[in-house]
């Protein structure tokens, strides 16, 4: 989120004599610098792609893999909340997140209905929330589309709040996201003072400026007050941190051409577990999870084609040699056959 990035062009102002919000067509990531220190104001973003909506998201530093063709739009609707931000976002598929949150600030993420989003191997269902640790990698799998509300908060105010309301932090080591399974104020309140701007009014009495923000933290601790369930063995740890060099090693043999084959040599693993490790943490086997990977590295090579390349010649460059099962997959995946795809890029470029 450099200060270089062009700023995005704000497009279609609503007639509305409040200002509580306005539309923004995507260009750059710059949301945290498009958020309004004014209570109140909404900034809506609408996405031409996934690609863009990764590096929108406030906080959040890492990349977003399609596990199914897009079937909506990417929004995110970002309020100012007494110097917190709140955002209500829309997925347009469901997607594989692999990153972390940035140093100094706690999120809050919290799934609408039927999104099914798992976090680091624990369901995060309707109504439940998980906090997620600064510097803690994450990997997020959502198998629908869906609505979401997310919330930063400054670590070291998340920190003191926890230790004045008493909070047991004796079996959370801040190394892994916290889910409460318990009913709670947060979504609720977001919901609310989201859908009360959105419709271009105020949010309640309770919920403007900084009374928003208190009754959001405060909502949180009350959720983090219940005893923190202990894990049963060390397992998910263990599974978790296979699963962080298993991508690591992935993504970079992928991008450097290099063959997979012998991957869990590689992880001094057995296949078996590698497998359960990813179904476990990302719903997915790790073959899959290459295979995936290979085509949006693909996607990727497309539209950074220069005149003279290929689908073939690029294809051999990621070590993909059946062209034609290739394209299917892609087809199926990004809406688009790749020969298209390049197609659209050099045209681009001329």
């Amino acid at each position: 989120m450099g200060s270089g990035q062009a700023q995005p062009a704000i497009t279609n102002p609503p007639e509305n004599r409040s200002g509580a919000h306005r539309n923004v067509h995507w260009r750059s990531p710059t949301v945290s610098r498009l958020t309004s220190t004014r209570p109140r104001c909404m900034t809506r973003f609408a996405f031409p792609d996934f690609e863009a909506y990764a590096e929108a998201i406030p906080s959040l530093q890492g990349r977003v893999k399609l596990a199914s063709r897009e079937q909506r739009g990417w929004s995110m609707e970002v309020v100012d909340a007494g110097g917190l931000v709140l955002v209500g976002g829309q997925s347009g598929a469901a997607a594989i997140y692999d990153g972390a949150y940035q140093a100094g600030v706690f999120g809050i993420y919290a799934p609408s209905a039927g999104s099914e989003t798992t976090i680091n191997g624990q369901q995060v269902h309707d109504g439940m929330f998980a906090l997620l640790p600064p510097g803690v990698e994450l990997h997020a799998r959502s198998r629908a589309p869906g609505h979401y509300f997310g919330l930063d908060v400054p670590q070291l105010e998340m920190w003191q709040r926890m230790q004045r309301e008493g909070i047991d932090l004796t079996t959370w080591d801040g190394k892994r996201p916290w889910v409460v399974q318990r009913p709670n104020a947060v979504v609720a309140l977001a919901a609310a003072t989201l859908d009360a701007v959105q419709r271009g009014g105020s949010p309640p009495p309770e919920a403007a400026g900084r009374g928003l923000r208190e009754r959001l933290l405060q909502a949180v601790t009350d959720a983090l007050a219940a005893p923190v369930p202990r894990e049963r063995s060390g397992q998910p740890v263990t599974r978790g941190r296979m699963v962080r060099r298993a991508i690591a090693v992935i993504d970079a043999r992928i991008e450097s051409g290099e063959s997979l084959a012998g991957l869990p040599q590689i992880l001094n693993v057995s296949q078996r577990s590698l497998n359960r490790a990813f179904v476990e943490s990302l719903g997915m086997s790790a073959q899959a999870y290459v295979g995936m990977t290979r085509l949006h590295a693909m996607r990727r090579a497309l539209r950074a084609a220069r005149p003279g390349d290929t689908v073939t010649s690029l294809a051999a460059r990621l070590n993909i040699w059946d062209c034609g099962r290739m394209a299917g997959e892609y087809l199926q995946l990004f809406g688009i056959g790749p020969s298209e795809e390049l197609h659209r890029a050099l045209r681009t470029r001329s």
